[in-house]
């Protein structure tokens, strides 16, 4: 109703006035709520009669200054309330006195000294930042870090107690005073330092020690210092307690996930043992890589990416020769199944020593029914695309004579036309003439529904398979088709897939579950990962129906010989070790831990976090929707802000970029949403006032650097 009102009075800037009465007292009513987004609807509209009728009803002024001196008054709101008073004029000066809240004041003092929109939402902004963080952000000390891993640990103190016996906690005396020589060691003595501890050496190293040369290399590649999140985070991880295979660690967004990654793979990989990084795509595989190459190197140790830059044969792939590989989870899978299955030697004898898992709730939660199958052509499977093309073809015919109305879905007997805003349809009678109805709704309105030239379909999906099932088992009994004999029962068996996956394909949109690029179907991940799964095929005929449905050079179906599970992969290494920003709920957890055999903990963060999450917007429809999705984006790029708006699909993300891009300066907006080609370079920074619109590409570990935004 409130959003509503609001366009009501936009629409009617000359007539509302003879409704104020009414408009206030709704908006009086309505602003006392304790729903935020109640009262944020009530502020736009009070903005709204401001603007375009120059009054405003004290009662409902009053009622706004109440809203905001009360204590728990949401912040944002009384922003909002305080940026309101400031478009009132002169004779309300009265009123805005009531409002004594500094912040309200010092709102006030912005909108009377600056002129322009921008400049007054720019220095709110700041105030509101100013005023909201002031008291947090403090770097916890290594006391409070400990206090809160007991804390947040409750359910696990018995763990947490045996890591304390082990003294591992003890971290400022033996890491920072035992080998405070190290801190100065420049690269050779890394180098060196490393070099005793070549496979047959014999010699041997703790944690801690290895712990304080990593803190001094990683300040020579890149300038940072080790936190002590960082450092709880690495020990714990290295300790095993008990008969478990590793610990899965809940470690907050932005405290260094990639860092910690570095520092494990460094003291297994040392310690004579393979080490395998699963990421949660091919991108963040290669990226990491790269990145993590120069401080892999100081410890005369190789990285390298698994994924497949070429088409793949046969033979030991060159990464493979690497101390520690990135890659995919499916990648993994895939090589390990062409290594033991196919026999194809992808692996050259590599061990699976230790898995480390990047966003491990995704990988073993979220996807652990996935499933990495390798298949192979079948000679004369060929014979199943005229089969491929009579299904399609058919199942076309049908959807072109599915019609609705009435709100009830029919399937004709004829060809339906239109002419003259009105549906037709021609038919043959029972001596073969042609007939026309020229008003199919007056037809059906007429015969109440119940007319020989039509039946209502209830399930469309349903009708849709039967109907396909009944075409297919005529075409089989007259042999229409050819149909080698040793592929009949195959057939019988595979016929109600490829129906299914016929109607899929029908149902499948563009953009959202595959992208066609260079003349080729190309899966998306978009519930998960946003990735265009460039070298997967759908089985079962999917991939074909679709090449039909595109018209496109249709390839033949290959046949699944063996597959590797999400957790079939993962138990077949000795040790692992996943980190996470969520670990999810205690069901969540307790199946890691019967599944993986693995300990879970959450470490603390270093600082409280400099976050404010605003009440969310619920529009009444979905045009309504993408207006306050672009409104929002204006109206933070104004405050000088970086926008990073996660669509669920690659069709949204463009949906919405087209309908802002206008309204943003020049070269502002940058889109993300296909993996291979290059678009991952023009999302790795991020200015003031910059847009970036993307799929969960760029909602699952990927960095984006902001520090232009973080200095101004």
């Amino acid at each position: 109703m409130l959003s509503c009102l609001g366009s009501l009075i936009e629409a009617n800037q000359t007539d509302i006035g003879r409704y104020l009465p009414q408009v206030n007292q709704i908006l009086t009513e309505q602003i006392s709520s304790d729903n935020n987004v109640v009262q944020n609807m009530c502020i736009t509209a009070v903005r709204k009669l401001i603007t375009f009728c120059k009054h405003v009803d004290e009662d409902l002024l009053q009622k706004l200054v109440d809203v905001a001196t009360r204590s728990d008054c949401n912040e944002y709101v009384r922003n909002e309330i305080a940026l309101t008073f400031g478009l009132i004029k002169d004779e309300y000066n009265p009123v805005i006195k009531l409002v004594a809240t500094p912040c309200i004041e010092m709102c006030q003092k912005v909108v009377t000294e600056n002129t322009t929109f921008k400049v007054i939402i720019q220095e709110i902004h700041q105030l509101a930042v100013e005023n909201h963080f002031q008291l947090e952000g403090k770097v916890k000390d290594l006391n409070e870090l400990l206090d809160e891993l007991r804390d947040k640990n409750q359910s696990e103190s018995e763990l947490v107690y045996e890591l304390m016996e082990q003294n591992f906690l003890d971290i400022q005396q033996s890491i920072f005073q035992e080998h405070s020589d190290k801190k100065t060691w420049n690269e050779k003595q890394i180098v060196s330092w490393a070099e005793q501890f070549k496979p047959g050496s014999g010699k041997t190293f703790t944690d801690n020690e290895a712990i304080a040369v990593i803190y001094r290399a990683i300040y020579l590649v890149n300038g940072h210092n080790l936190t002590y999140p960082q450092i709880l985070c690495s020990l714990i991880a290295l300790k095993t307690v008990g008969n478990v295979r590793g610990k899965l660690l809940e470690v907050a967004t932005g405290e260094g996930k990639s860092t910690i990654i570095s520092i494990l793979a460094i003291i297994h990989s040392l310690r004579g043992e393979n080490v395998d990084i699963l990421t949660s795509s091919p991108i963040l595989a290669e990226r990491d890589a790269k990145q993590q190459a120069k401080l892999y190197k100081m410890f005369n140790l190789k990285c390298s990416d698994n994924s497949d830059k070429t088409i793949y044969l046969k033979g030991k792939k060159d990464c493979y020769s690497a101390n520690i590989v990135y890659g995919e989870m499916s990648q993994f899978q895939f090589d390990i199944l062409r290594d033991n299955y196919s026999k194809l030697d992808t692996l050259g004898g590599r061990n699976l020593c230790v898995a480390i898992v990047d966003e491990v709730d995704s990988m073993l939660i979220d996807d652990s029914s996935k499933i990495a199958r390798l298949s192979s052509t079948v000679p004369g499977i060929d014979h199943f695309q005229v089969l491929y093309v009579f299904i399609w073809q058919h199942l076309v015919s049908i959807k072109s004579k599915l019609i609705m109305v009435n709100n009830k879905l029919y399937y004709v007997k004829g060809t339906l036309g239109f002419h003259d805003g009105t549906v037709t349809l021609e038919f043959a009678d029972e001596n073969g003439d042609i007939m026309k109805i020229t008003d199919l709704e007056v037809h059906f309105a007429q015969t109440g529904g119940r007319s020989p030239l039509a039946e209502v379909v209830e399930d469309v999906d349903e009708f849709l398979r039967n109907s396909l099932m009944f075409y297919l088992k005529d075409v089989m009994e007259q042999n229409t088709i050819y149909i080698p004999s040793h592929f009949a029962n195959f057939v019988e068996k595979q016929k109600s897939e490829w129906i299914i996956n016929a109607v899929e394909a029908l149902r499948y949109q563009e953009n959202v579950q595959y992208i066609v690029q260079d003349g080729q179907i190309k899966p998306v991940d978009y519930h998960n990962t946003g990735i265009v799964e460039s070298f997967t095929c759908w089985g079962d005929g999917l991939q074909q129906f679709l090449q039909l449905k595109h018209n496109l050079k249709m390839t033949s179906e290959t046949l699944i010989t063996n597959y590797l599970s999400n957790v079939g992969l993962i138990n077949k290494y000795e040790h692992v070790c996943g980190l996470t920003g969520t670990l999810g709920s205690e069901a969540a957890r307790n199946l890691l831990k019967s599944v993986y055999s693995v300990d879970l903990l959450n470490i603390p963060e270093k600082r409280k976090k400099l976050f404010l999450q605003l009440e969310s917007i619920v529009a009444e429809n979905e045009d309504r929707w993408m207006e306050e999705i672009v409104a929002n984006i204006v109206l933070e790029t104004q405050k000088n802000r970086g926008i990073l708006v996660v669509c669920e699909t690659i069709e949204s993300a463009v949906q919405v970029s087209d309908l802002v891009k206008n309204k943003l300066r020049p070269h502002s907006l940058k889109l993300y949403t296909i993996n291979d080609v290059n678009q991952e370079k023009n999302v790795e920074k991020i200015w003031p006032g910059q847009v970036i619109i993307a799929t969960n590409l760029a909602g699952r570990g990927t960095d984006i650097r902001t520090e232009e935004i973080e200095a101004t």
